[in-house]
């Protein structure tokens, strides 16, 4: 399958870049710069010059693949426009094909907002953080687009290890500080390995019947605060993780940091079911009592 991947310089659209050229898609990942270019060719990937906030500068090849994945995003006040000058661009491509253009695209955890101890499933209600309403907005062009054939993934919280949501715990409790849990230290996090993520987007973008919706989410919700503590503990740290005023982070950090402060809770029995996912890290917590500090 020959494959426009948007995202593929980033932590999660890299990973699945590599599984797709590894499972035998000829991958064009799209790169907005020479270093970039020289990273993505390194690791064997086909490479199309162009940046997101420019789409009619590349987007003509969605006329010419197989499948597009749409895994990449600018985080800040204009990612919103930015996505939706984007998909103005593809969709006009993709009505103008002679057969329908697949295309995944990448939600997340926080459209389902708080699930208020339940366990959120793709029939839930979306329910997002407010940063992140342009992506409901998205998805619903997309059911109704002609010349496309929609998918939708909405990953858990990522981790690898000391990467992804696990990065500002592992950095504090190396440097001797408290890790910080957003929130009252209610929250607890739906999780998904990069490498289990990769292989569950291979799945959908290879296996689904288009018009479909998956959660990737290994574990339901695990305690944030456990998760840090857990953490600190590897690093014979003993004080209790920091707990931080929701409000506080988001003017440090921006909107998005109302995410890692919801007490969610997910399923991804669907993409197990009925595409065969099955995860190899569901215990993270058990993961991290076994590493070495």
């Amino acid at each position: 399958m020959r494959t426009l991947m948007l995202g593929a310089t980033g932590d999660i659209g890299g990973a699945v870049a590599d599984r797709l050229a590894a499972a035998g898609h000829e991958v064009l990942a799209l790169a907005r710069s020479e270093a970039a270019e020289a990273a993505l060719g390194a690791r064997g990937l086909l490479t199309v010059s162009g940046d997101l906030r420019q789409p009619g500068a590349w987007a003509d090849l969605a006329g010419d693949v197989d499948a597009l994945v749409h895994a990449a995003g600018v985080l800040g006040p204009e990612m919103a426009e930015i996505d939706r000058r984007l998909l103005d661009r593809l969709l006009a491509v993709a009505k103008a094909r002679t057969r329908p253009l697949r295309l995944l695209y990448t939600g997340g955890c926080w459209l389902y907002g708080d699930t208020a101890g339940a366990v959120a499933t793709e029939a839930s209600p979306y329910r997002p953080i407010p940063a992140f309403r342009y992506m409901t907005d998205a998805i619903g062009r997309l059911e109704t687009a002609p010349g496309v054939d929609a998918l939708v993934l909405h990953p858990a919280m990522v981790y690898a290890t000391e990467a992804g949501v696990l990065a500002r715990c592992y950095a504090a409790a190396r440097a001797g500080r408290r890790a910080e849990v957003w929130g009252d230290g209610a929250a607890r996090w739906p999780l998904v390995h990069r490498d289990d993520l990769a292989e569950a987007y291979l799945r959908v973008l290879e296996r689904s019947p288009p018009g479909e919706t998956y959660i990737a989410a290994a574990e339901a919700g695990v305690p944030a605060y456990e998760i840090a503590a857990r953490i600190q503990r590897r690093f014979g740290r003993d004080a209790a993780p920091k707990l931080r005023d929701v409000e506080d982070a988001v003017r440090e950090h921006g909107p998005w940091a109302h995410g890692p402060a919801l007490d969610q809770r997910l399923s991804g029995a669907k993409l197990m079911e009925r595409l065969g996912w099955r995860p190899t890290h569901a215990d993270l917590l058990a993961e991290i009592g076994a590493e070495a500090a």
